[in-house]
């Protein structure tokens, strides 16, 4: 692995850190080309490493395959020397946050996910979570539920309408399969949602407070919110819809 200054001015991608990590057999160049084959520039960079196996945690976005299949060469390669950086496994998952059918439609709208067929030794897995808008719907119903008033009467039927603590447990389950894969297969795994920045960091910041006992202090834990959150520009004003006033 290495320190890459391709995005020093944030030219590369203006809502990721200045300094990414990427395998050292990629070079800027190849990173730029990527840069334009992923959704909003969001480059696959290293967002943890195992200090024994070297299995890594590696973020992104959705690659921009469309409805006609394309591919990049340089990404397919940035794939897989994330897989050839671990000796201890010849394969790579990709966890997609997505259900499928959502990721599918995508393809549509010129997004789409990573093909086994163009990416050799990997395996796409679908965690079936949610966007943005179901889980803002789900969190209005659950504050009809629970305000002004608690009906005691019909506290488990009303959440259970609101289905939040189905997309809860989604989450958690899509974060222990990344935190397994790592620590008991030893294997690398590649983390995206559409844009890589609102399911992607929940994911990735829940499977390292599993995997590294460091964020689970109140220092790793800050450390752990700026550099999965905030150095990857999660838009907290906008998913949390704060007015200015």
């Amino acid at each position: 692995w290495r320190i890459s200054k391709v995005n020093d001015h944030y030219e590369l991608c203006d809502s990721y850190p200045s300094a990414l990590v990427v395998p050292v057999t990629i070079t800027d160049d190849e990173l730029r080309r990527v840069s334009s084959f992923r959704a909003k520039g969001r480059v696959p960079v290293l967002s943890w490493i195992h200090p024994e196996s070297q299995a890594a945690v590696v973020r992104s976005s959705q690659p921009m395959v469309g409805q006609n299949g394309r591919r990049c060469k340089e990404d397919e390669k940035l794939l897989q020397a994330i897989m050839d950086a671990n000796a201890q496994s010849h394969k790579l998952f990709i966890f997609d946050a997505r259900p499928s059918v959502n990721a599918v439609a995508n393809k549509m709208k010129g997004g789409g996910y990573e093909s086994e067929d163009a990416y050799q030794n990997a395996e796409l897995v679908f965690l079936d979570i949610h966007n943005i808008h179901v889980m803002r719907e789900s969190l209005r119903k659950l504050k009809e539920v629970v305000y002004p008033n608690i009906e005691e009467s019909h506290w488990l039927s009303s959440l259970e309408s609101t289905h939040w603590l189905e997309h809860i447990k989604l989450i958690l389950a899509g974060a222990l399969r990344i935190a397994d894969k790592v620590e008991s297969g030893k294997t690398s795994v590649v983390v995206h949602c559409s844009d890589g920045w609102d399911r992607t960091a929940q994911l990735t910041s829940l499977a390292l407070i599993m995997l590294d006992s460091h964020y689970r202090t109140i220092r790793g834990f800050q450390i752990l919110l700026e550099k999965e959150w905030l150095s990857f520009g999660h838009r907290f004003q906008q998913v949390s819809q704060y007015r200015d006033d």
